[in-house]
């Protein structure tokens, strides 16, 4: 079983397919360092139901800051 599972994970981990959030968290990242807040209303949806919290702000903003040119 951990054969096939360590099989598995090689195969997933060097297939091409990318994260479809990639942009996303980038663009998160960026509006983080942009205005230094992660709780408040979501920047991208005009009429929002529910607060926007970002639980992944250290690492969007990390990866945003290495894609800048």
């Amino acid at each position: 079983m951990a054969l096939i599972t360590g099989a598995v994970t090689a195969f997933m981990s060097l297939n091409h397919r990318s994260d479809p959030d990639t942009r996303w968290n980038l663009r998160a990242g960026q509006s983080v360092l942009d205005t230094g807040r992660f709780v408040g209303p979501e920047p991208w949806v005009r009429f929002a139901a529910r607060p926007f919290v970002l639980t992944e702000w250290p690492s969007d903003a990390g990866f945003s800051l290495m894609q800048a040119p």
